[in-house]
């Protein structure tokens, strides 16, 4: 498979004073649009965790660190329908794909595996087919199988263990494991309340972020499959997070909320729809978990707790906006590092100095 790397050439691009306790670098930039990022250690070439995000093109990037540098690899030509092809005969690479996850979903190979969701043709904002694929490095290169074909778009994907879960604008909740044979999908939801736009794991089931203001958590039971409404309010979800208590909801009119049970706590108001939500420990120096968010207006926000009042502040501006969130560990130090990416075909990291 034909995979294109590129070098960024500043590797580190600060845009916070030095006195300021964060720090922000750009360390990929894409020549179009990202729409989501995730952290783990998908290619057992390179020490450490890599960082994977998604593009409108079609192509899945992989990112790693050299040195001082980061490289970034174009590891997927989507396969699309075309004239005189099947519905995945590979004729170009012009399907969006949306969102991605890592996980161990092939424990017969080495490091983790990327999941993918999104378009088989077009961008998100057009109609037609989606699909679900799996990608793993081997010896020989990197290799994609087709999870599941899909008659809308698919937008949502978590991996919980080795169980792939995906959803999207069917409203229909879909679980696959890698068996012998190749991926076996099940319909474990017929409905949701509105299409999926997130997934994260839970640690029985897992959650979905849904346009109708929905928080659905699905879990499983003696009799197959349950669904619950974890919350409610009136504005589509963006992205959600969770720390195994709470709940972190980023949603379309700009409200960052943190859910514990029946308490809502607002930690932040955007003036556009927010695309990310990490709650996680970002700032070692702290105690307890820290709160990090972004979304159309181009915001990097981290949110500290302090005494009995959550301060947020603004790390990073990009003017063209961000769509998605993640963080993970990339430095080697303490303290997850946030990602971001979105329309500017950025990637940028944030660290605590």
């Amino acid at each position: 498979m034909r995979c294109l790397i590129l070098l960024l050439s500043t590797a580190c691009v600060p845009t916070v004073p030095d006195e300021d306790p964060w720090l922000a670098e750009v360390v990929f930039q894409a020549p179009a649009k990202l729409g989501s990022c995730a952290v783990g250690d998908v290619d057992p070439r390179f020490e450490g965790a890599e960082i994977v995000a998604t593009c409108v093109t079609g192509d899945i990037y992989v990112v790693h660190r050299e040195g001082e540098k980061w490289v970034g690899e174009s590891v997927f030509d989507p396969p699309v329908r075309g004239e005189g092809s099947t519905i995945f005969g590979r004729i170009g690479k012009t399907g969006e794909m949306i969102q991605c996850a890592v996980g161990d979903v092939r424990p017969d190979l080495p490091g983790l595996e990327i999941v993918v969701v999104g378009m088989i043709e077009g961008s998100e904002r057009s109609s037609g087919p989606g699909a679900a694929w799996c990608l793993y490095r081997t010896p020989d290169g990197w290799e994609r199988e087709l999870i599941r074909y899909d008659p809308a778009l698919l937008h949502a994907v978590c991996v919980v263990k080795q169980d792939v879960f995906v959803a999207g604008f069917e409203k229909q909740v879909y679980l696959a494991r890698r068996e012998e044979q190749g991926w076996a999908p099940r319909q474990i939801v017929s409905e949701l309340p509105g299409a999926a736009k997130n997934a994260i794991p839970l640690q029985d089931g897992v959650a979905l972020a849904c346009n109708n203001g929905s928080i659905v958590v699905v879990r499983p039971d003696d009799s197959g499959w349950k669904t619950e409404d974890a919350d409610w309010r009136d504005a589509a979800r963006g992205r959600i997070a969770t720390d195994g208590k709470r709940l972190l909801s980023a949603d379309d009119d700009g409200v960052l909320t943190l859910i514990d049970g029946e308490d809502h706590t607002v930690l932040h108001r955007s003036s556009k729809k927010l695309r990310g939500a990490v709650l996680a420990d970002l700032d070692p120096t702290r105690a307890g978990l820290e709160v990090a968010t972004t979304g159309y207006d181009g915001k990097i926000v981290i949110v500290v707790r302090e005494g009995d009042t959550w301060k947020a502040t603004t790390v990073f501006s990009d003017p063209q906006g961000f769509h998605h969130l993640a963080s993970g560990e990339l430095d080697g130090e303490p303290g997850d590092e946030v990602v971001a990416c979105g329309y500017s075909g950025r990637i940028v990291m944030v660290t605590r100095r």
